[in-house]
């Protein structure tokens, strides 16, 4: 009976972890990778397991609500008032699921409480967790309805709440059953059996809808990211737009300022030959003509007139690269760009705009908030293989991979517009059958994106006029 007993406190505590599993990466943002994550709850609750043998009621509540806020608290992004709000909560219900079907079997089946046999503990075990499992559920669907920010929410959850009803009713009857006739051993284990695996099925049920709203959540996120994607590309193309215009009308500006000046200085020499009784009048004109000539040759200096910069040749890169410039010169970061010659002209147009436009964006958030910031962009060409190199440095606070694993959520307040960034760059690195790796210099507080493409004979965008933009693929 003691490995009877030991089996159904593993069966429930199982059931109980998944639960909580579920409630906190449903309702919180994780800090911690996840198999940092399940280790740590599979160990700290096979201690519960065993502390439960000792059948102390009230040490066992204690036990579950420290090691459920330890769980909480350490692994997600919460305040800690809220992580024991919501233990609190979670030891509520399990106590009420757990109350609930004890008064429930006491009404329906008298004897049930004489009797001690293993089918009578793993079928109370069975109606207790999944009455836990199935307000789990539902608390977890109108929590994050009410969070901000969340994505819309399945509303069949609602009505799979009718599956755990009907597997409660069918253990009932089971009970009801047992205690109008004899189980002989071989029933009795045949009817715990079904218990077990009606509540695995409630367990599976509940899973598999968790997993189509990932899916489902994914899926939306891919719409979202071709969407900023396409954003980005028209964005770039606008920007080299813009700057032809402008490096038009800067050149229209320096002819009519040599015009004026051609027109001044014919005026001076009108001026010198005027009689006698002007001469007082033109020396003054001719102070202010002097000073208007000068106004105007220090405009037409190089640097008197706004001239886009000029980082790289391939026309799409160099707008991109120099928009980034002057974000980084807004905020005080230093930034430094080199490209050798035709490395990155096989990238597509649209490609270039997410690879570029993500990997700075991601560059210029990490290092605008360190003490020293600063960018380097370096895009060069393998010596004597196909592949490419892009590599982008920059100051960064504090290592990423510490607090959120393999997982580098975005600081900006839109969790769901913003964040897309890393999965556009994965996105064109399988395109172009290429490697990305990322890393955290501790000697140096760096933050190093690296990325190796694979260039293909026939791939190469000669198209620079900066109007070639490809659409992606439907």
């Amino acid at each position: 009976m003691k490995y009877e007993l030991l089996g159904g406190y593993l069966f429930s505590f199982l059931v109980e972890g998944f639960v909580l599993w579920q409630y906190a990466s449903g309702l919180f943002e994780p800090k911690r990778p996840v198999k940092e994550r399940m280790i740590k709850l599979a160990v700290l609750y096979l201690v519960l397991c065993f502390m439960a043998m000792l059948q102390v009621k009230l040490l066992n509540t204690v036990l579950y609500v420290l090691v459920n806020f330890m769980i909480i608290y350490a692994h997600y992004q919460v305040k800690w008032y809220s992580a024991g709000f919501h233990v609190i909560i979670l030891t509520a219900i399990m106590g009420f699921c757990e109350m609930v079907p004890y008064y429930m079997i006491e009404y329906f089946v008298s004897s049930f409480f004489i009797r001690s046999d293993v089918g009578s503990i793993y079928l109370f075990i069975a109606l207790s967790k999944i009455s836990f499992l199935s307000i789990s559920c539902l608390l977890i669907h109108f929590l994050k309805k009410r969070k901000k920010g969340k994505e819309q929410q399945d509303k069949c959850v609602v009505w799979l709440i009718f599956i755990p009803i009907a597997s409660e009713l069918v253990i009932l009857t089971f009970y009801k059953i047992s205690d109008a006739s004899y189980f002989s051993p071989t029933l009795n284990w045949m009817v715990s059996l079904s218990a077990v695996f009606l509540l695995a099925a409630n367990i599976i049920v509940f899973e598999i809808n968790q997993h189509d709203q990932r899916k489902n959540a994914e899926l939306a996120r891919m719409r979202l990211l071709l969407q900023k994607e396409s954003y980005s590309a028209e964005h770039y193309q606008a920007m080299l737009q813009r700057n032809e215009e402008q490096a038009i009308f800067v050149h229209d500006i320096k002819n009519h300022l040599i015009a004026i000046a051609a027109l001044n200085g014919q005026q001076e020499e009108n001026n010198n030959a005027a009689n006698g009784q002007q001469a007082e009048k033109n020396a003054v004109n001719g102070r202010q003509e002097d000073k208007v000539d000068a106004y105007i040759q220090k405009l037409l200096q190089p640097q008197g007139l706004y001239t886009v910069s000029h980082l790289c040749q391939h026309e799409l890169l160099n707008a991109i690269l120099c928009h980034w410039q002057q974000q980084c010169m807004g905020k005080g970061i230093a930034f430094d760009a080199r490209v050798q010659s035709q490395a990155a002209d096989f990238l597509d147009d649209y490609d270039m705009a997410a690879l570029f436009g993500n990997l700075l964006d991601n560059a210029y958030e990490a290092a605008v908030k360190a003490p020293e910031p600063y960018i380097e962009v370096d895009v060069s060409i393998k010596a004597d293989t196909v592949y490419r190199m892009v590599r982008v440095v920059n100051s960064c606070l504090e290592d990423p991979f510490l607090k959120y694993g393999d997982s580098l959520p975005t600081s900006k307040p839109d969790k769901q517009l913003h964040g897309l960034g890393l999965l556009s760059v994965r996105r064109v690195v399988e395109k172009y059958q290429g490697h990305m790796k990322l890393y955290f210099d501790t000697g140096t507080r760096t933050f190093h994106a690296l990325v190796l493409l694979k260039w293909q004979p026939g791939t190469s965008n000669t198209k620079q006029n900066g109007k070639g933009f490809r659409k992606p693929l439907k």
